[in-house]
């Protein structure tokens, strides 16, 4: 009798990480890959067969060279999403850092709340955005 081994959910995790890697690394984006492979997190309510489900369907169109570019999602966000993707342009151009207060620094931290303060001055719906992640 052949019997199927499983994986388990870390197993299956670090599976879709590497290939979110390979594909960031593919796109010639080095930061994001490094980000997915240092701070990326995953959201405990998948099943560990949805987990299978997205590393396979990662893996075809890795294979394939079916995978979306950085600039095309870009741009697909610009054109559904006018608002967002301006809120988050501007995030980009006028405060480079922010996807570190975003992920890695605490809101309550020194470094935190002087960023998060001079956002509110600045450009307080950005601020808010940040605060609904933590």
């Amino acid at each position: 009798m052949v019997t199927e081994d499983k994986l388990t959910r870390e197993q299956l995790r670090e599976i879709d990480r590497q290939q979110r890697i390979e594909q960031a690394l593919a796109a010639g984006d080095h930061e994001f890959a490094e980000w997915i492979r240092t701070e990326m997190e995953y959201d405990d309510e998948w099943t560990l067969e949805e987990i299978a489900e997205e590393a396979r369907i990662a893996a075809e169109r890795i294979a394939e060279g079916k995978f979306v570019e950085l600039e095309e999602l870009e741009r697909r966000m610009d054109e559904q999403f006018p608002e967002e993707a301006k809120l988050f342009h501007r995030l980009d151009n006028d405060y480079p850092d922010w996807l570190d207060y975003l992920h890695a620094i605490p809101p309550d931290s020194a470094k935190g709340i002087e960023f998060l303060g001079r956002l509110d001055r600045e450009f307080p719906e950005a601020a808010d955005l940040i605060r609904s992640f933590h």
